[in-house]
C-alpha cells in the first residue's frame, strides 16, 4: 500500500514541520519555502519593465528586510531548490519582459571557488541560472543554452558583505578566468557570429563581482554582448 504524495505531506509535516524562510509562520502543506502571506508581499524590482535597468534581479532586500532570508537560505543553508525556483521565476519574467531581454543565447553562472563549492555542494549562482534558462524557455523567450562552467576563479577571494564599495572592486579584481565551457561559447560565436551571454549570480550590491566575470570574455570582442541578473538586489534605503 502506497500514501499518495498529499497525505505523506501531511504526516512529514506533523512529524517534521515546516516554516516559512521569512516570517517563520508554520506552513501549510500546500505551501513551499514562503507562506501565501509573504509571497503576496515580495518586494519586486519590476526591473523587466525598465528599458534603463542594466542588470534584471527579481526582488529588492536590505539589512533589515526579512526578505534577505531567501537570499540567505539558498547561499548558505542548502536550499538549492529554492535558488532553481526563483530563478524559474525570474527566467519568466525576462522572457515576457517588453524591455529587451530576449534573444539570449547562452546563460553562465558567476563561479565560485572550489574550495566554498565544495563545503557548500553547489554552487548557488548555478541553481538561479538553472532554473533561470527553465523558466525562460517555458515562458516562450528562446532556448539559451546553459554554460555552468564558462568561466572559473583563479583565486579565493573574501567575503564582500561588509566591504566598501572600493575595496569590493579590488577584492574581486582578476579573480575570474575562462573555464571548461569557454570551448562550447566559441563553438556559438562560430555558428552565429555573435552570442548573447548573460551572466548570473545570486545578489548584486554594486556589480563589482559582475564586472569583473564578465571582463574576460573581452578577449571576443563585439562578438561577445554580456548581460547581467542577479536573484536579489540590495537597496540601500
Amino acid at each position: 500500500m502506497f500514501l499518495d504524495d498529499g497525505i505523506l505531506t501531511d504526516l512529514l509535516d506533523l512529524v517534521f514541520p515546516r516554516y516559512c524562510i521569512v516570517c517563520g509562520k508554520r506552513l501549510l502543506p500546500a505551501e513551499k519555502d514562503i507562506c501565501l502571506g509573504c509571497c503576496s508581499d515580495i518586494p519586486f524590482t519590476y526591473l523587466w519593465d525598465r528599458p534603463d535597468a542594466w542588470v534584471l534581479s527579481l526582488f529588492h532586500y536590505n539589512d533589515v528586510s526579512p526578505y534577505r532570508k531567501l537570499a540567505l537560505s539558498v547561499k548558505y543553508s542548502g536550499n538549492a531548490g529554492l535558488g532553481v525556483r526563483m530563478g524559474r521565476l525570474l527566467g519568466m519574467r525576462a522572457a515576457l519582459s517588453p524591455c529587451g531581454w530576449k534573444g539570449i543565447d547562452v546563460v553562465a553562472p558567476v563561479p565560485l571557488h572550489w574550495t566554498r563549492q565544495w563545503k557548500r555542494g553547489y554552487n548557488q549562482a548555478g541553481k538561479i541560472a538553472e532554473g533561470f534558462v527553465s523558466g525562460y524557455v517555458s515562458a516562450g523567450g528562446g532556448e539559451p543554452v546553459l554554460l555552468p562552467v564558462l568561466f572559473k576563479r583563479s583565486r579565493r577571494t573574501r567575503s564582500q558583505t561588509t566591504m566598501a564599495v572600493e575595496r569590493k572592486v579590488s577584492n574581486v579584481g582578476k579573480a575570474f578566468v575562462l573555464g571548461s565551457d569557454s570551448g562550447r561559447l566559441e563553438a556559438l560565436i562560430g555558428k552565429k557570429g555573435h552570442v548573447s551571454v548573460l551572466l548570473v549570480d545570486d545578489t548584486c550590491t554594486t556589480g563589482a563581482t559582475l564586472f569583473s566575470c564578465s571582463s574576460v570574455l573581452k578577449a571576443y570582442g563585439a562578438s561577445v554582448t554580456v548581460s547581467y541578473a542577479t536573484m536579489a538586489k540590495v537597496r540601500e534605503d
